[in-house]
């Protein structure tokens, strides 16, 4: 971590660096920096994602149940996926390694939703089109219960 400060601090004072000193600061940011932002702004933005579809006037809603279980699967994705990965990169603790049980959850809890947050966007649009068709019985099809009964599905 000194190193990458150093250079940093080389090359505001405009010296030159070479590709290796690069590659080590881009390294840095990659691994050090970019995963805590992602995680302090990912986690912060589903969070407030879940306040706004937790409304009292969205709950009749069914484009705003798939947006809140797509934020909920994201908090997960991003709790047990980048938060464990970024701690066996920067403090070398990997669970995972020792327990293979803690592996497969690990993947479990991170895959499965990152999946299906995909297919509730999907679900969402869906409906936003069943909604606006001229076809009565097409607009009949966007309502809460069939949202409950397709989220119960995935």
């Amino acid at each position: 971590m000194k190193k990458a400060s150093v250079t940093c601090f080389i090359s505001v004072l405009g010296v030159n660096i070479t590709s290796m000193e690069k590659l080590e600061l881009a390294t840095y940011w990659i691994n050090q920096i970019y995963p805590v932002l992602q995680i302090f702004f990912g986690t912060f933005g589903n969070l407030l994602n879940i306040i706004i579809f937790t409304r009292r006037d969205l709950h009749q809603n069914p484009c705003s149940l798939y947006f809140l279980i797509g934020s909920i699967n994201n908090c997960i994705v991003i709790d047990f996926g980048l938060l464990t990965r970024y701690l066996a990169s920067t403090w070398n603790w990997d669970p995972s390694l020792t327990s293979n049980v803690y592996c497969k959850i690990r993947n479990l809890l991170v895959y499965a939703p990152l999946t299906l947050s995909l297919w509730f966007i999907v679900l969402a649009s869906v409906d936003r089109y069943l909604l606006s068709s001229p076809i009565v019985r097409f607009r009949r099809l966007s309502n809460l219960s069939m949202a409950r009964k397709l989220i119960l599905i995935l």
